[in-house]
């Protein structure tokens, strides 16, 4: 399609429909990442002795990252010694890389390319920009963010897992032609997970 043959009109209502589902896809990577840390939030409550509500408070006091999970870190070992240490461990590594795409996903600007004459295309020609400087040529497009999507929630649904079993360990038999639980919490994490693991992407 040559430059003339574009219809002004149509590449404006596909920026429009490209630049919602943008905005919908990258707010849903920050809901779950929300979620995930609500249910971080659950391990402490499960292994700080806390009452919940206070477990809940203390936590958002937290100042980073870091400082949670060395915290988490701590009273784990406190109340379990070092039979988690593989899986935690490698969970904070997960969870460091998470938080880097997140802080993406959240400060960067979303921009779309000049396209040179060229049909619009929602794939290409919108993303995220580095920001402040949207000349760094690094880019973060939507599929991307839906990856990223996918595999926050699969550690949204672990974390979530890992509390309960702290707190209820005789809910994790789990089904018996699948990995169980109480081998999973000790090993490191693989992503994306093994085929015989109780949680698949999709």
């Amino acid at each position: 399609m040559t430059e003339s043959a574009i219809d002004p009109q149509v590449e404006i209502a596909a920026r429009k429909k490209a630049t919602d589902e943008f905005s919908i896809a990258r707010s849903e990577a920050i809901n779950e990442y929300a979620r995930l840390e609500s249910h971080l939030a659950m391990i402490f409550e499960a292994i700080s002795g806390a009452e919940i509500q206070k477990a809940y408070a203390m936590f958002a006091s937290f100042a980073t990252n870091q400082a949670r999970m060395s915290t988490l870190k701590q009273l784990l070992n406190l109340t379990h010694a070092e039979k988690y240490d593989n899986f935690f461990e490698s969970l904070s590594v997960h969870l460091m890389g998470i938080g880097s795409t997140r802080n993406k996903i959240v400060h960067w600007i979303m921009v779309h390319s000049h396209t040179g004459g060229r049909e619009f295309n929602s794939e290409r020609d919108i993303y995220l920009a580095s920001h402040p400087d949207i000349f760094s040529n690094k880019q973060f497009y939507k599929h991307e963010i839906q990856d990223f999507t996918k595999k926050v929630g699969f550690f949204a649904d672990l974390t979530f897992r890992f509390a309960t079993h702290l707190k209820h360990p005789e809910l994790s038999r789990g089904n018996p032609d699948l990995r169980p639980w109480q081998e999973i919490f000790i090993e490191k994490i693989s992503y994306p997970p093994p085929s015989n693991h109780p949680y698949q992407i999709k």
